[in-house]
């Protein structure tokens, strides 16, 4: 048991690591976050993998100072559970600089 948390963490850290490169974390966001929300429309996966995302930018205390949004509500929302409201959701995105765009299907 003791290896497999062992090598989960390693794979943790290589993807944080990973994520901070800005042409990266585009592609994961992209080709995993949003494909997999269209296929299964389950934002809490979604919201999950920005979690990810706000970890390897420097952690929710970084994002608390960048989106002037406070951590305890940063981590509500970034939960399976959640349904942020569009201001909040894209504070958020701002401060990870991310952007969002609309187009038809």
């Amino acid at each position: 048991m003791k290896k497999e948390k062992i090598i989960l963490t390693d794979f943790r850290e290589n993807f944080a690591k990973e994520l901070k490169n800005d042409s990266k974390k585009l592609k994961y966001f992209t080709d995993s976050l949003i494909k997999q929300y269209e296929h299964d429309k389950d934002l809490g996966i979604f919201l999950e993998g920005l979690k990810i995302i706000a970890i390897a930018q420097g952690g929710m205390t970084k994002l608390e100072k960048k989106s002037n949004i406070k951590r305890n509500t940063i981590y509500k929302m970034l939960s399976k559970n959640s349904n942020p409201e569009l201001k909040t959701f894209t504070s958020v995105l701002d401060s990870l600089n991310i952007s969002m765009r609309f187009a038809y299907k």
